[in-house]
């Protein structure tokens, strides 16, 4: 039950309620009963992070089994998620500036609100003609 608790990522505290003991004595009960498991080499006390760090790598396995499925099965946010994570794909977007044959810019002296309605009504298809309120 120990095991299976760390897999679903419980706290000590939690866990030592579910049993009905203190912190201390989950502790203590951790290092009696699981320490050969777990450390067999090693005369250290097992501590309940070194315990849970082991147990609750189940959990996080079967997290990504699970997103995997929903990604498989067509789910689309997820699917961008685990690109971003494990694909190294982002949304970076990529905004080319013009400038003339002299080298000037043409939009060096336009106001930077001026550069960012032109920029709004130019990503929204179907929204030409709609404008920012006036600037105050």
């Amino acid at each position: 039950m120990f095991k299976r608790m760390c897999s679903r990522f419980g706290t000590r505290d939690g866990i030592a309620a579910i049993f009905g003991i203190s912190p201390k004595t989950l502790n203590r009960l951790i290092d009696e009963h699981l320490h050969d498991e777990i450390k067999p080499d090693d005369d250290s006390p097992l501590t309940f992070e070194e315990a849970f760090s082991v147990y609750s790598e189940a959990g996080r396995q079967a997290l990504r089994e699970a997103q995997f499925e929903k990604a498989l099965s067509g789910n689309s946010t997820m699917l961008i998620w685990l690109g971003k994570q494990y694909l190294g794909q982002n949304d970076n977007k990529d905004i080319a500036v013009s400038v003339d044959d002299d080298g000037s810019n043409e939009d060096e002296e336009a106001p930077l609100y001026d550069i960012a309605l032109r920029f709004l009504n130019a990503k929204k298809p179907g929204r030409a003609g709609t404008e920012m309120p006036p600037e105050d």
